[in-house]
């Protein structure tokens, strides 16, 4: 009965042990997105002015140059929305136009 009773608290330790583990091995959180980088003003100028361009290429159903146009100001400003949604448009203007002329 003794030996039992040993064996019982050996393994009693051993899964303290294993369990203590686990929580030392458990992933980190998951990482948060960095917060918008603040633009620049002369960044903010030339990201305006390359909307403006692009909106111009878009009222002369010009998709290539629009989307291009677009895709410079997200590079310049990746959360700009102006720029995800006149991409987003300019694709689906190109669409239009692909269907109409087949």
């Amino acid at each position: 009965m003794f030996g039992f009773l040993r064996a019982r608290a050996a393994l009693a330790e051993v899964e303290s042990q294993a369990a203590a583990r686990v929580t030392v091995m458990s992933p980190s959180p998951t990482p948060q997105p960095a917060p918008p980088m603040e633009l620049s003003m002369s960044l903010k100028a030339e990201l305006r002015d390359k909307l403006a361009i692009a909106d111009v290429h878009m009222n002369h159903a010009n998709c290539d140059d629009a989307m291009q146009a677009y895709q410079d100001a997200l590079r310049m400003g990746p959360s700009n929305q102006q720029a995800r949604e006149g991409l987003r448009e300019a694709r689906q203007l190109q669409e239009t136009l692909k269907s109409i002329i087949k």
